[in-house]
């Protein structure tokens, strides 16, 4: 990592890849990268750790349906089946620290 993490209490993670090709690539960012960062947030003493993911974890269609925090995961694509990895490696961490997790599943971001 470039940084280091110092005392904060809340750590958003929005970092990702997504034009990658093959799902190697994508893991190495998503999954491998997501991990370290958490792994650095709770040594760092971080209390919660916010991981932007994606909605495609829970499949690219809705049927007119929205999603709902019971959907069963259905990743579609090499992105977003990293995306959904890269969440369970953060609940693991968080499940076996202490450390609070919030997932979130937008549809974009777009930055300035």
């Amino acid at each position: 990592m470039l940084f280091k993490i110092k005392s904060v209490s809340i750590r958003v993670h929005v970092m990702n890849e997504t034009v990658a090709n093959p799902l190697s690539e994508f893991r190495r960012v998503n999954v491998a990268g997501t991990e370290q960062l958490a792994m650095m947030a709770e040594k760092a003493g971080v209390r919660r750790f916010a991981f932007l993911s994606s909605i495609g974890v829970n499949r690219n269609i809705t049927h007119d349906l929205p999603f709902i925090e019971k959907d069963k995961p259905r990743p579609y694509n090499p992105y977003t089946l990293s995306k959904f990895e890269a969440e369970q490696v953060v609940l693991r961490i968080t499940s076996e620290t202490g450390m609070e997790v919030v997932v979130i599943h937008c549809s974009s971001c777009l930055w300035p």
